[in-house]
């Protein structure tokens, strides 16, 4: 008879293979970060915020993944964040549930603010900043009519600085949203606990992976009309998530549904989720059947519904709102040319690299193995499809790279479905699982680049100008580079950076010659730079 290998031999085997299985998708994503910062890759744009970090930083980041990989080191490392979590825990529990969740949510609160964005060129801070002075019940005009709820209020907190007497209101606008920011984290962690259970170890790596998103920067005071709109969508993903398991009514999920919606129509669509979510028939306690379909069919027919919606938006030549199915003569940024295909690229880089790379994991580890079957997950997927398709079909008209905050809507649910996916069959669900120091030390190193990258208003303006000028919504074949204005405004007025401002004013002149505000821009610098000549030609 053939002997069986000992008990140690095999348990050392699994680990080993476990600990590999789930290196691999942190691994992948740490080495195409480390790559483009090698190679320079401008086309890689979603990568590029550990460009202007030194040397070492990617050299330590594949070191201490890459050591991770290895299962004595990993058994180390699981031990003593198992060692962590379980001492948090006991803290916890020697407290009043909402005295802990007060102190984490003053630490969390403290930290966002302090480390919070003041790069205002990504997105419309600049604009927003100074909309906000309206008064409160001031009518909405144009494009605040799709964010009721954000612009009130964000015109609420001008009311209330000025009536202080604050000069810098910038610093408050930070403030209310670094609160969003507590809110939405709050958010995550209930949809990781819905998807954890009584699991705690799976559950943090479920929220570091989460947080390993780039749209966690909206929670760091990032000035924008999104982070407490993305904070009601996640506490609307846990109510859906918990009304599916028959653990409460619809009525909190359709009150979180309405309030996000009013914060941005961008989550229209999942309000009409959550609608349809009471169609669902009580006796699918173990799958989400929407319309008599499946969580699959009823993905494919979302993608089929986005494309149809697509081409009525573009037959009613409504521009502007969605990319474009085919290229047009004033729009050649349509949806299957190269330049928005690099922007989604890059923008599932920045927003969910390892929900991407788990979920690729997963998949690859074996069907039927890779489909979820707990109706939470089901729900996930389903939404994370959503949001995708919502953000491939937003016309990101300020360019993708500044507009990434606006396309970010699938990061959390995406990243959480990916990890869900894998960690359920990658990895052991066991108090040593491999997959927690692996996901503390990715968010960690996937996170601080770009934190630091947004505090510095100069570094952030240099990076885009470089992306912009090659930017399709910047070139002259897109509505004679009209764009080109209000960033070269931005970078004369508010960035002072007046030698990059003048190229885009020009851009502009050289495609229209009667555009009165780009000649008396480029006037301006020159005269701020004494070129009295040039001045004068303008």
């Amino acid at each position: 008879m053939r002997p069986s290998r000992p008990r140690s031999t095999l348990a050392s085997t699994g680990d080993e293979q476990s600990s590999l299985l789930m290196a691999a998708p942190f691994g992948a994503v740490i080495a195409v970060y480390s790559l483009a910062y090698v190679f320079e890759m401008t086309v890689a744009w979603g990568l590029s915020s550990w460009q202007s970090l030194p040397p070492w930083y990617p050299i330590a980041a594949v070191s201490l993944v890459g050591a991770l990989a290895i299962p004595t080191i990993n058994r180390q490392a699981a031990r003593f964040t198992s060692l962590v979590i379980d001492s948090c825990a006991a803290v916890a529990g020697k407290l009043d549930r909402s005295a802990w969740v007060f102190i984490l949510s003053l630490a969390l609160l403290l930290m966002f603010w302090l480390f919070r964005s003041q790069a205002l060129v990504y997105g419309d801070g600049f604009l927003i900043s100074s909309a906000a002075t309206q008064p409160p019940a001031s009518p909405l005009v144009g494009d605040e009519m799709l964010k009721p709820l954000t612009v009130a209020l964000f015109r609420v907190v001008d009311k209330i600085a000025r009536l202080f007497t604050i000069t810098d209101v910038q610093v408050w606008f930070s403030g209310f949203i670094a609160i969003g920011g507590v809110f939405g984290f709050w958010g995550i962690v209930r949809i990781a606990f819905l998807l954890s259970g009584e699991d705690r170890y799976r559950r943090t790596a479920l929220i570091m992976v989460a947080l390993s998103s780039g749209a966690t920067l909206l929670f760091f005071g990032h000035i924008e009309h999104y982070t407490w709109g993305m904070a009601a969508f996640l506490w609307l993903v846990g109510s859906m998530i918990r009304y599916v398991r028959g653990i409460q009514s619809a009525t909190p999920m359709l009150l979180w549904g309405m309030v996000a919606a009013a914060f941005h129509a961008l989550y229209l669509p999942m309000l009409l989720l959550a609608v349809l979510l009471l169609l669902r028939r009580k006796s699918d306690n173990h799958r989400v059947m929407l319309l008599g379909w499946t969580w699959q069919k009823f993905s494919i027919a979302l993608v089929v519904l986005s494309i149809a919606g697509a081409i009525t938006i573009q037959l009613a030549a409504r521009e502007r709102v969605a990319v474009p199915v085919w290229p047009s003569e004033s729009n050649p940024y349509w949806s299957l040319s190269l330049g928005h295909l690099s922007d989604f690229a890059n923008v599932l880089l920045i927003v969910s690299p390892l929900g991407l790379s788990l979920l690729l994991a997963a998949m690859l580890a074996g069907r039927p193995r890779s489909v979820p079957t707990d109706v939470g997950s089901q729900l996930l997927g389903i939404i994370a499809t959503m949001t995708i398709l919502i953000s491939f079909w937003i016309e990101p008209v300020l360019g993708a790279p500044r507009d990434w905050d606006l396309l970010a809507i699938f990061g959390f649910p995406l990243s959480l479905f990916g990890a869900n996916l894998a960690f359920t069959h990658l990895s052991t669900s066991t108090r040593l699982s491999p997959s927690v120091p692996l996901s503390v030390v990715a968010a960690a190193v996937l996170l601080i680049p770009p934190v630091a990258e947004n505090r510095d208003l100069h570094r952030a303006a240099i990076k885009l100008d470089r992306l912009l000028w090659v930017d399709p919504h910047y070139q002259t074949s897109y509505d004679k580079a009209s764009r080109a204005v209000s960033w070269g405004s931005i970078l004369h007025r508010n960035a002072a950076e007046d030698s990059l401002a003048a190229k885009y004013f020009q851009r502009r002149i050289d495609a229209d010659s009667k555009d009165d505000p780009s000649w008396f821009n480029l006037g301006e610098i020159h005269m701020s730079a004494h070129r009295h000549d040039s001045a004068a030609a303008c």
